[in-house]
């Protein structure tokens, strides 16, 4: 499993889960942006990045998401490319593969978790 993870193909997505890890234990500590009383509050005209969850949640949650979204499918993809032929892909490959999937499943949690997230 370790050896998995270290793979430097790998190193991209294991650093998506170690950033949104870190990000977590910082709003946990209570020094994040929440914590500080600041809000980004942008309003656009258009809804171009609605279907992301742009409005719904706080931009700091969807970068969370994002980087959880983006680094489980990508081991996923390199542990069913692993299986299937035998050696992990290259970086090059599963990068944009696993952003481009990321993308519309983030637009999907997101979706799920504002339904239970608190208004103002």
């Amino acid at each position: 499993m370790l050896s998995f993870l270290a793979a430097g193909e790998n190193l991209v997505f294991v650093i998506a889960l170690a950033v949104m890890l870190l990000v977590g234990i910082v709003e946990v500590a209570g020094l994040g942006a929440s914590a500080l009383g600041s809000d980004l509050d942008i309003d656009a005209d258009s809804d171009w990045l609605g279907w992301l969850g742009f409005g719904r949640l706080p931009l700091l949650m969807l970068i969370v998401l994002f980087l959880g979204c983006f680094a489980v499918t990508g081991l996923i993809g390199q542990q069913i490319a692993r299986d299937l032929s035998g050696s992990l892909l290259p970086g090059w490959a599963a990068v944009p593969g696993a952003g481009l999937l990321a993308l519309p499943l983030t637009g999907l949690f997101a979706r799920g978790i504002a339904r239970v997230m608190p208004r103002d």
